[in-house]
């Protein structure tokens, strides 16, 4: 089983826009917009509240798939493009060699994405669940 929970708040950059007038905040959106668009699985929209841009999704599979893939690659995507988005991504596929027992978050800031282990969950046989 493949599991992903996610959310990332979209910002269009980590910098003060006031001392960087050449970052275009419209160019910024309408690229995450259009990123969003074009995707096969599309199951996300961006939620705008009180000023501030969002995505949330999960996703839940017997296996890996292209969707799982496409959702990890779009999250990744829109850090790159909008670096001052921030979030976390929990990820946990059964099936993984190395992995299989404990969940992995995708941390996103300042443009980058980086792959940690999760404190709080993992081992999932021991943290979340109790087997005789």
């Amino acid at each position: 089983m493949v599991t992903i929970y996610a959310w990332l708040e979209i910002r269009a950059t980590y910098l003060d826009e006031d001392l960087h007038p050449e970052i275009d905040e419209k160019k910024v959106f309408d690229d995450i917009d259009n990123l969003i668009k074009k995707l096969k699985y599309n199951e996300l929209k961006v939620i705008e509240k009180n000023y501030s841009r969002f995505v949330q999704f999960s996703v839940m599979e017997n296996h890996k798939t292209e969707r799982t893939e496409e959702m990890i690659s779009m999250y990744e995507n829109i850090t790159k493009i909008a670096t001052g988005s921030y979030g976390l991504l929990y990820y946990l596929d059964d099936e993984d060699e190395v992995y299989s027992d404990e969940f992995r978050v995708l941390v996103s800031k300042k443009g980058k994405c980086e792959w940690k282990r999760d404190e709080n969950f993992s081992p999932c046989s021991i943290m979340i669940e109790e087997f005789d």
